[in-house]
């Protein structure tokens, strides 16, 4: 059945593969370097050693910023979300601090989350953080990150969706708060690969073991063989877990 889905063989330039080395890194992990380049290209846009980052969204490519982000020297991180198994994910991953986002009637679906600002405002002495990184895709969710951000910070704009967006009061809120967006999309041929390389194969930085161990959940549940691929089954896998793997 997964033929009517996926090619059995692919024919590609030799000059666009990667070679992965399954000593240093496993093959589960190497898997998924289409994400955790995402994670790479984000966390490299600028430089957050010393920095507090705030990451509006912990699914994979979140939860994969969150390593990145510490791994990078990030004196703060606090990872905001609507679901708390993603929170509580987030948590074993180091961030500092964790912010639920509460459910509230809105005017408008781009409307920022007063709470979640003002509990970010407290955790950082009422300057806001210096990064954030908009990792959902909502309009509120970019919104959130532009009001958390302190004057002169940066927004790493990343999960948007292809969609219009409304940023009320733009030029208070953005121009004269000084404020540089910058919009990320995929990855950086090669450079992504190779800072990936370097921090995945770098066992004391334990990004790996962290994958594995809590992202992928050791392969418990996370990993689905093509010849047992069902839609329910994998829409199920998916509900459980930020992150599905196939394996042949």
């Amino acid at each position: 059945m997964w033929q009517a889905f996926f090619a059995q063989y692919v024919k590609v330039p030799a000059k666009n593969l990667w070679a992965v080395d399954e000593r240093r890194i496993r093959p589960e992990i190497a898997a998924i370097y289409d994400p955790f380049g995402n994670a790479v290209h984000a966390t490299t846009k600028v430089d957050l050693r010393g920095q507090r980052v705030a990451i509006f969204g912990c699914g994979p490519v979140g939860l994969f910023s969150i390593l990145l982000a510490r791994t990078f020297g990030a004196a703060k991180i606090i990872a905001v979300d609507i679901n708390p198994k993603n929170l509580a994910m987030a948590k074993e991953l180091d961030a500092h601090e964790t912010i639920l986002i509460p459910p509230m009637k809105k005017t408008h679906d781009w409307e920022h989350d007063p709470e979640v600002v003002s509990e970010i405002m407290n955790l950082t002495y009422g300057k806001g953080v210096d990064v954030s990184m908009e990792m959902a895709g909502p309009a509120c969710s970019l919104n959130n990150a532009i009001e958390s951000t302190r004057s002169g910070g940066n927004v790493i704009v990343f999960g948007i969706k292809d969609c219009d967006v409304t940023i009320p009061s733009f030029s208070r809120r953005v121009v004269v708060k000084g404020l540089t967006l910058h919009g990320v999309i995929g990855r950086r041929i090669f450079g992504t690969w190779q800072i990936a390389q370097r921090v995945l194969s770098d066992r004391t930085n334990r990004v790996q073991d962290k994958i594995w161990n809590i992202i992928l959940n050791r392969g418990s549940g996370t990993i689905v063989h093509f010849t047992d691929f069902a839609p329910e089954s994998f829409e199920s896998a998916l509900n459980k877990h930020p992150k599905v793997i196939f394996e042949l």
